[in-house]
């Protein structure tokens, strides 16, 4: 399966849907914390 732009834009906003519920306990905050920075650092370089 190969991954489309439309995916990684439902997946951002599910993750912002996520974040900006009030109910959020900080350890929730803080797994998605960890989730944004392993899709950070996880992402392929760009090649020049």
């Amino acid at each position: 399966m190969k991954n489309k732009l439309a995916d990684l834009n439902n997946h951002l906003f599910a993750q912002l849907e996520r974040l900006s519920d009030e109910d959020l306990a900080p350890e929730q905050i803080e797994q998605e914390g960890r989730i944004a920075r392993t899709m950070k650092d996880d992402r392929p370089t760009k090649l020049t």
